[in-house]
This record gives C-alpha cells, structure tokens and sequence, in this order.
C-alpha cells in the first residue's frame, strides 16, 4: 500500500542569535547546502494544524495531525489523498529546475513579497 502521509520527527528550538549559530554549525563542520524563503501563516483547527506556506514555487498547506482529520480537513478544501504531497521543497524545487532546465541554486523570491 503506498503510504499517503508524510512522518517526520522535527525538533525545533529558538534562536537568540542566527549568525552566531551559523558560525558555530561551520566550525563543527557543517556547510549550508539549501537556503529557501517562504512566508507561513499558521492556523489550528481543533486537533490539526495547518500551515500555509508561500513561496517562490507556489502556495501549499501543510495539515499536521491525525489520517483522520488530516483527511476530513482536506475533503473539506475540496481535496483527496491523490492530491497530497509528501515531497520536501528541496525535491520540489529541483524538480522543477529540471525541468526548465536550469542549475538548483537556492529557492528565494526575485523580488521582495510585500505584506
């Protein structure tokens, strides 16, 4: 059976100073691979959450919580299980560079989206 949802463990934490921690992360020998931008409003409905997220690609929402209501919620927009997407924006993104043809680079606006 093809697995329709996306299960990711995510650890997040706060971030005083990004640039600080940039150079940290290069001194333990990290390298940037992949900077994109997006612009996410986050709403909750009961026990689902639901990002938008705009970027330079298009616009998706992102439904986290269980099948059930991950499923209910979509129907609601007028969606189904063949319209989920379960691919990062990296793959997105060289997915689409492949196709015009062109060099990934990073994924930014052109312009900055006002808001």
């Amino acid at each position: 059976m093809r697995r329709i949802y996306k299960e990711v463990q995510e650890r997040e934490a706060p971030v005083k100073d990004a640039t600080r921690l940039t150079q940290i992360l290069k001194s333990l020998g990290f390298r940037p691979g992949f900077r994109y931008e997006k612009y996410r409003s986050s709403f909750r409905l009961r026990e689902l959450h639901l990002d938008l997220d705009e970027t330079p690609l298009g616009v998706y929402l992102e439904l986290e919580g269980s099948p059930s209501a991950i499923d209910r919620t979509a129907l609601a927009f007028g969606y189904g299980p063949k319209d989920y997407i379960r691919a990062t924006y990296w793959s997105l993104y060289a997915a689409e560079c492949r196709r015009r043809k062109v060099k990934p680079r990073n994924m930014l606006f052109t312009t900055q989206k006002s808001r």
